[in-house]
């Protein structure tokens, strides 16, 4: 955020924030389940998975 909101405004920003930092759990979550359904199986997380998790998790939070 790059100042605060005015006081009616609070609840508004608020869940702007939230929707936006639940997205980004949302989208690593489908990038995960479209890894391992290109791989194939379902039985185990491949590695690929961490990386692209936790890559873009690391650009949702400098986005925020």
């Amino acid at each position: 955020m790059m100042s605060y909101p005015l006081e009616k405004d609070k609840g508004k920003a608020f869940g702007v924030f939230w929707a936006i930092f639940q997205f980004g759990s949302f989208i690593g979550a489908i990038i995960a389940l479209a890894i391992n359904l290109k791989q194939g199986h379902l039985d185990a997380v491949a590695t690929s998975t961490y990386i692209v998790s936790s890559l873009s998790r690391d650009i949702v939070d400098t986005l925020n």
